[in-house]
């Protein structure tokens, strides 16, 4: 495993830096090319500032010291190795010197709590790389939860936030060859059924917000091509945040929460509910993170005090809205308290 170094300032960042400078107004900005941040004039800049930035580092005498301890800790077999409970398994993504881009492995769940864990490996993206020739870089494992046979693997080419999509048989431990497979680009996937894919990508070219992120989320059924999947929700190319998400829930009961989150700025969101009538605003506040599904409520966390009657749920407060009247009525939430935060404390969770 080899350590990667630090990246230069963004074209952001030196934006902020010329303005607080007095570089003028936008217009004036003597950095507004490095917004273009796949040209070729911003990638030199790039890596001529990293070169420059390994250059001071690599001259501090700790430098060599950090390096080859960091390396040391990332690479270590006595790491815990952070499980994802799937299809009666126990799945783990693992790196080491002997695996720089990763495997994909399982264990057995009794092995796994003993001390000395058996593995076997699902996917190794060494060999897969080097079988396809690819830069391949692990992103995710995303997988249907209601039967948790298939996932779709996203693989990026060299670690940009572009992705590769792949359908995977948990059973089979192989590649669906006929199965869905989304092609290079910025997108996201969410599992409406076992056939039935939500995604939200660059169906058109320039179909993309300000910041290269998709608006638009389409219904992608099993066996057909990109150009037949049917448009579900669009927002705006002027949207903010890092685009819109498709989101599907399922409860121990098979209730099934399909959702759609669309980004309105950093911190703020709109999140619409797929039913049978079509898509409805829920009128939920925009600082709102939503957590499960669990005997049939929305679980979510308030980042603002919320007033959807007479009653006024506190920032920081874990309610749970009911899903089928929620489907009824989108505009007309009535939320139940889970948790009301006290002096000083709010529910917090790691997103």
């Amino acid at each position: 495993m080899k350590a990667i170094p630090i990246l230069a300032l963004s074209g952001l960042t030196a934006w902020l830096i010329a303005a607080t400078a007095g570089a003028g107004d936008a217009p004036d900005d003597p950095y507004l090319w490095l917004e273009k941040q796949d040209s070729p004039e911003a990638m030199q800049w790039v890596h001529t500032e990293n070169d420059k930035t390994l250059a001071v580092l690599e001259k501090d005498p700790h430098f060599e010291v950090f390096d080859r301890e960091a390396l040391t800790i990332a690479e270590a077999n006595d790491r815990i190795p952070t499980p994802e409970y799937l299809h009666h398994r126990v799945f783990n993504f693992w790196q080491d010197a002997d695996h720089v881009r990763g495997i994909w492995r399982y264990s057995d769940p009794k092995s796994y709590a003993t001390s000395t864990h058996h593995w076997s490996t699902a996917i190794d993206l060494d060999a897969l790389a080097k079988s396809e020739n690819a830069n391949w870089v692990w992103q995710e494992a995303n997988c249907e939860l209601a039967a948790e046979r298939r996932c779709l693997i996203d693989l990026s080419d060299g670690g940009e936030d572009a992705a590769t999509d792949r359908e995977f048989d948990l059973d089979k431990g192989q590649f669906v060859d006929d199965g869905f497979r989304l092609p290079h680009g910025k997108q996201r996937a969410a599992w409406e059924d076992q056939d039935t894919l939500l995604v939200a990508r660059e169906w058109n070219p320039g179909e993309l917000t300000s910041s290269g992120y998709p608006y638009i989320v389409k219904r992608l059924r099993r066996g057909q091509s990109l150009d037949q999947a049917q448009e579900v929700f669009r927002g705006s190319a002027d949207d903010g945040g890092y685009g819109v998400t498709p989101l599907v829930l399922i409860d121990a009961e098979g209730r099934r929460a399909v959702l759609i989150v669309r980004p309105l700025s950093t911190f703020e969101s709109a999140v619409y509910i797929v039913a049978d009538a079509g898509v409805a605003q829920l009128r939920l506040p925009r600082k709102v993170q939503i957590h499960a599904l669990a005997k049939g409520q929305l679980i979510v966390s308030l980042a603002e005090d919320w007033k959807p009657g007479a009653r006024t749920f506190e920032q920081g407060s874990l309610v749970a809205v009911d899903l089928a009247a929620a489907k009824r009525h989108p505009d007309a939430l009535q939320p139940a308290i889970i948790y009301k935060p006290g002096p000083g404390r709010r529910f917090w969770t790691q997103p």
